[in-house]
């Protein structure tokens, strides 16, 4: 699975039968403000190896799933946990949602020519695309774009922002759904694996390349935003020069074939 939200979630609406759940919910999308997004949700209930609880309208749940942006938000759970008001007779409200952000885990390729550097904000970025399935929708190929924001302290992610073209990563923060509707991921921890030789990161759909719209990407409030206006420019001829001289692939790679950075704890 390359695209796994993880979030609690208030029950808006609920339906289904026996062996199913489905509805929408909401979670929240910012600490310091009461905003919240909307997402559709679907599990199954029927299999008894299921994880997923069945509950009920206005339950706060803790929601796990494979997650998709087509239009809206989907959620295809794979376990769904209620939790439990100590007054049985209390209703929650989206109010009782816990003080805590939605955290989302996508694995990709990256797009060419999508690293940026804002020096002002101190925060790095570049941008993750593959393909990916609903199966609320049953939408196959769906194109997925998301867009890697995080802090190079003590240049622990060098290996990354130079090797972008030959790894597949894994990336796991913070998600936060922009005003034109791209997934951002604010990274608390990324990982990453090199191509093996033969491999190549043209198998990465071209048609996803990034637009000057694309591009526009501000991570409001309580985050700093990247100025990628700014920069859009050194991108696009970072990216004709990577285009007519390809990397000497041979003296990057390190002696292993996967890299792992140390394990640290998932910030807000």
């Amino acid at each position: 699975m390359s695209s796994i939200f993880i979030s609690f979630c208030f029950a808006k609406t609920v339906s289904g039968t026996d062996n199913f759940i489905n509805g929408t919910a909401l979670y929240r999308v910012a600490i310091n403000n009461d905003q919240l997004s909307e997402l559709t949700f679907k599990g199954y209930t029927g299999n008894p190896d299921s994880l997923v609880i069945p509950f009920e309208k206005n339950a706060i749940v803790l929601m796990v799933g494979r997650y998709v942006y087509e239009d809206k938000e989907y959620l295809s759970l794979v376990q769904a946990t209620p939790v439990l008001s100590p007054d049985p007779n209390y209703i929650p409200t989206s109010n009782d949602l816990p003080l805590s952000l939605p955290l989302l885990i996508y694995s990709a390729m990256p797009v060419s020519g999508s690293y940026l550097s804002d020096s002002n904000s101190g925060r790095e970025s570049f941008m993750l695309a593959r393909r990916l399935y609903n199966g609320i929708t049953s939408t196959k190929n769906i194109p997925s774009k998301v867009i890697v924001s995080y802090r190079n302290e003590n240049k622990r992610y060098d290996a990354v922002k130079n090797n972008l073209q030959k790894t597949v990563l894994s990336v796991v923060g913070r998600l936060k759904v922009s005003s034109n509707n791209i997934p951002h991921i604010i990274a608390s921890e990324i990982e990453w694996t090199y191509l093996s030789e033969g491999q190549s990161p043209s198998t990465c759909d071209k048609s996803n390349s990034h637009s000057r719209e694309d591009l526009d990407l501000h991570l409001d409030n309580d985050v700093s935003p990247i100025n990628l206006m700014d920069i859009l420019s050194q991108i696009q001829n970072k990216t004709a020069s990577t285009t007519s001289t390809p990397p000497n692939v041979n003296s990057a790679l390190p002696s292993s074939n996967a890299h792992h950075t140390p394990q640290t704890s998932v910030g807000k």
